[in-house]
């Protein structure tokens, strides 16, 4: 008998969202779990594993609904119900029978979107009007197209295609139009499947939720020399807001607005750039590594390079609110990344000079405080909306 005691390690954060009663949920890297926050006892519970890589979330009635990697698995998990129970592989998990787990599992496996889809890793998510939960991202291995998939939890039936989407990589989406649209955001790819000409630019895919079948109904070019319409978010109305690099000169971004019921570009102009590195099209492939946050005041914030940034959607106007300083156990998150994803991170210069993950992870609102991932530890930063902090 050999007894090892290898060096354990934490996991960084990497996705963070908001319930409806202001507690957050979270998710750690590597398939570590998942947790909920309380702001108003400031308790944190370990809820447990699902063994699923989750990087995106949406929220229906009373669930989250979680997916990710591999094959868009999707869970749900009752947040006013009874507490987390560790689920049980059973046999039906993976048998393409989707929803055949039992409705009483919190959280319960509901099956794989890319039997719909075609997508291995969703990296988006989006709720409409009717309560259905959207999923999209990319295929890996068998191409790298995008799809889009679905689940109705009032019928309790899935969807999704892929085919129009054959050379649309999905990098990012989001609901607008009081959730009647679904917005997807491209990169133009290689189409390994269907053989079909690469486009010469990105459009937005605007899915009507109220048309039958669920199609794409629209296709917008906001930038019309871009070959991606990069990170977006619903700027309240019909509108989005999105943010793209301006042709292939990565150095160069540019903030435009979007009417997706008329089709109309409001606006386009330059993004203020951190000029400390340049930041190809590729930082911004997978939403779960960096997005566009909508916040309770109706303010679009992201993180760029360990800045937070506010954008206003009335006015268009962008305001570099500050840089978090990483502190203590925080740079333990550079340790958690792949090495693939640290080589990436080190490569586009999204790594601060002590190592710590500058923008992986997902950060939310509760509030008036901002919650950040991206290390173990849970950041907060009070009152950053009512300080209204220059």
């Amino acid at each position: 008998t050999v007894q090892f005691d290898p060096p354990l390690y934490a996991e960084a954060i990497i996705q963070l969202t908001t319930l409806p009663d202001g507690r957050i949920f979270g998710t750690a890297t590597n398939r570590a779990g998942h947790f909920i926050h309380d702001p108003a006892t400031d308790d944190t519970t370990f809820l447990g594993r699902t063994g699923l890589q989750h990087h995106s979330s949406a929220i229906s009635g009373n669930r989250i609904y979680l997916s990710g990697y591999p094959s868009s698995m999707v869970w749900s998990f009752d947040f006013a119900g009874p507490q987390w129970v560790e689920p049980r592989r059973s046999k039906k998990w993976g048998s393409g029978a989707f929803g055949s787990t039992p409705a009483a599992d919190n959280p319960r496996m509901l099956g794989a979107l890319r039997e719909f889809s075609g997508v291995h890793m969703a990296t988006c998510a989006a709720t409409d009007s009717a309560g259905r939960v959207y999923f999209a991202g990319r295929w890996y291995r068998d191409g790298k197209g995008g799809g889009v998939g679905w689940w109705d939890p009032q019928k309790e039936m899935a969807g999704g295609f892929w085919e129009s989407l054959s050379t649309l990589q999905v990098s990012d989406c989001c609901a607008t139009g009081e959730g009647r649209y679904i917005v997807l955001s491209t990169l133009v790819v290689p189409d390994a499947v269907l053989g079909r000409d690469v486009p010469e630019s990105a459009p937005l895919c605007v899915i009507d939720t109220t048309n039958a079948p669920i199609v794409i109904a629209r296709r917008i070019t906001p930038l019309p020399e871009s070959v991606t319409t990069g990170l977006i978010a619903s700027a309240g109305g019909n509108r989005v807001i999105g943010i793209a690099p301006s042709g292939n000169e990565s150095e160069k971004w540019v903030l435009y607005g979007v009417d997706v019921e008329t089709g109309d570009i409001a606006f386009t102009k330059e993004f203020p750039g951190i000029t400390e590195t340049k930041v190809p099209a590729a930082e911004m492939l997978h939403s779960y590594r960096n997005a566009l946050v909508v916040a309770p005041d109706g303010g679009i914030w992201m993180k760029h390079l360990g800045a937070l940034l506010r954008i206003d959607p009335r006015t268009a106007d962008i305001r570099v609110v500050g840089r978090p300083i990483l502190e203590g156990d925080a740079t333990v998150g550079f340790n958690t990344l792949s090495a693939e994803d640290r080589d990436d991170l080190t490569r586009l210069g999204m790594l601060k000079a002590d190592g710590a993950p500058a923008t992986v992870g997902r950060m939310t609102f509760s509030g008036d405080d901002l919650y950040l991932a991206g290390t173990p530890t849970l950041g907060r930063i009070r009152g950053v909306l009512g300080a209204r902090t220059n």
